[in-house]
């Protein structure tokens, strides 16, 4: 992981930096200058003890006696020592040489430097021209001076000699040195008080920043309980705790709303997973229902068939009668019995489409109960899909929230991204879900359209089946009559036709009805059987949100 700069680091950079640059170049200035000040320094006292030496000796000299050197003259010349000054007087010879007469200097060996001559070029410039000659770094017996030399004349202005004053560099470098290391120490002390402020002053600004640092870092936990409790006196801190506030506070209300939100759609989840067993269980009795309709469709074909047998029959013993009159008695007794046992066989047909109108109706009253368990799955669907659009909405403002809090907020960024994509998944599983209902509302539809052509049926079959009655009621009668009236049988033989062809033409009605009112059947059990598998992708559709759901809630837990 790439290192950073600490603030305090740089705010003690920033506030040292320039004083230490400062404090070097003010050090550096003032050390030039008082260098340069010392040696003018040194120059003029130089120059003043060369005009003192001059004063003082330039009467009683002469470069042509010898003159006598008393004590007193080497105490005069030894008393600027205390100052770190060295005084010469150079005699001038009637030969030209120009050399030490009394000096403070000693040699190596301790001795006075007597007889010793000057630099050439300062002798030929001081005594020679009369100028005096002030210079820095003279060697003088492997010593380096600071020199004055100027011109010795006598009472009479003619001149008799040289007088020198030195003062060794290394005294002045010394003094340079001592100075410098007390502007240095003072430096020092100026930059260790100063750094002693700015560590102050970067505790005071960087400490609460560091603790908004520290709230911000458990926010990105999710520790969005803990309390942020800082304060700082500094107008952009306070900004920056303030906004570390409102972050962790709109964060709570985000967090509250979509456990809320989880906890709807967890209850909605589970009212739909209880209505989608309801509408299974509704198909389930329609499919018995509609099974036992079918049943009863083809217990009523086989009736029909064995009634038009029977007709067939009454045709034949009608043929018959014509042919032979004492068949035609035993045939009557045939036909009254057939025509009790038809009866009753018409009346059990009877009674088996009352049934039959009973179960429609008992679909009818499933399907509408269907009808209504599809309107609550809708309005559930419903209220789940605005629970997803709140969710992505919820989403969009974390993941807003997470932007504006840069690199902190990444791993809730992460977590927003997630939330947004289970939001997505939601709406997804609830238009499968729409378009599921969709379909079940247009089997439902069928269904009951399919029902109600079975009533339709079933009533038209009772209106045949009571002609049938009806038209069995008036054979036996006929029957009855023909018991009694032979001789009219040929008369109404005819009738008789006529009336074996209706009722063979109603039975074969009958039969066709019976086969569409099976085929009828089998299709609604189909449909049925179609609307229990769309209940149960419904229901499966549904354990997908309930996943969805616990996934939500398992990161909702995240944050305490």
């Amino acid at each position: 992981m790439k290192k950073h700069l600490k603030m305090r680091t740089i705010l003690l950079f920033i506030g040292l930096f320039p004083l230490v640059v400062a404090l070097v170049l003010s050090t550096a200035v003032s050390v030039s200058k008082i260098t340069d000040e010392m040696k003018a320094e040194t120059k003029d006292i130089l120059d003043i003890y060369t005009d003192s030496l001059a004063t003082y000796f330039g009467a009683d000299w002469s470069n042509t006696t010898a003159i006598e050197v008393t004590d007193s003259d080497y105490e005069y010349i030894d008393s600027a020592k205390e100052k770190d000054v060295e005084m010469t007087i150079f005699k001038a010879y009637p030969d030209g040489s120009v050399t030490r007469y009394i000096s403070s200097i000693k040699d190596e060996a301790g001795k006075r430097a007597f007889g010793t001559t000057a630099d050439e070029k300062i002798t030929s410039d001081v005594y020679g021209s009369g100028k005096t000659v002030i210079k820095e770094g003279v060697t003088i017996y492997n010593k380096s001076y600071t020199v004055c030399y100027k011109p010795l004349n006598d009472e009479n202005g003619k001149r008799v000699g040289m007088v020198f004053a030195g003062k060794p560099d290394e005294n002045i470098s010394a003094a340079v040195s001592s100075l410098m290391d007390q502007l240095i120490i003072v430096a020092l002390l100026i930059i260790v008080v100063f750094a002693v402020g700015v560590i102050f002053a970067s505790n005071y600004v960087t400490k609460p920043l560091q603790k908004v640092c520290d709230a911000t870092g458990r926010l990105a936990e999710a520790k969005i309980s803990d309390e942020i409790e800082i304060r700082s006196k500094l107008k952009e801190t306070s900004e920056i705790i303030e906004s570390s506030k409102k972050l962790r506070d709109s964060l709570n209300k985000i967090v509250n709303d979509i456990k809320k939100s989880s906890v709807s759609l967890k209850e909605i989840v589970l009212e739909n997973k209880t209505l989608c067993t309801d509408v299974a269980s509704g198909a389930d009795v329609i499919d018995t229902v509609v099974n036992e309709l079918s049943n009863t469709a083809c217990s009523l074909e086989d009736t029909i068939s064995t009634i038009n047998g029977q007709v067939i029959g009454i045709g034949n013993n009608i043929e018959s009668v014509v042919s032979s009159v004492n068949a035609l008695n035993e045939s009557s007794r045939l036909m009254n019995e057939i025509s009790e046992n038809s009866s009753k066989d018409l009346s059990d047909v009877y009674e088996a489409s009352l049934r039959s109108v009973e179960s429609a109706t008992n679909i009818s009253e499933h399907m509408s109960k269907l009808n209504e368990a599809i309107v609550r799955v809708t309005a559930a669907t419903d209220m789940i899909s605005g629970i997803a659009n709140k969710t992505r909405l919820l989403s969009l403002n974390a993941s807003i929230e997470a932007a504006r809090a840069g690199e902190s907020g990444k791993g809730f960024a992460v977590v927003a991204d997630e939330i947004g994509t289970l939001a997505a998944n939601s709406a997804e599983s609830v238009k499968q879900i729409n378009e599921i209902v969709e379909d079940i509302v247009s089997l439902s539809a069928e269904s009951s359209q399919v029902i109600g052509e079975i009533g339709g049926i079933i009533k038209s079959e009772q209106e045949k089946v009571m002609a049938t009655r009806e038209s069995f009621k008036l054979l036996k009668e006929q029957v009855d009559l023909s018991v009694t009236q032979i001789t009219s049988i040929s008369r109404d033989t005819e009738s008789l036709n006529a009336a074996k062809t209706t009722v063979v033409s109603a039975v074969s009605d009958l039969s066709a009805i019976a086969e569409e009112n099976a085929a009828s059947c089998q299709e609604c059990s189909a449909s049925v059987t179609n609307i229990a598998a769309t209940i149960n992708h419904v229901k499966d559709k549904t354990n997908d949100i309930d996943e969805a759901a616990d996934v939500l809630e398992k990161y909702i837990q995240i944050f305490n």
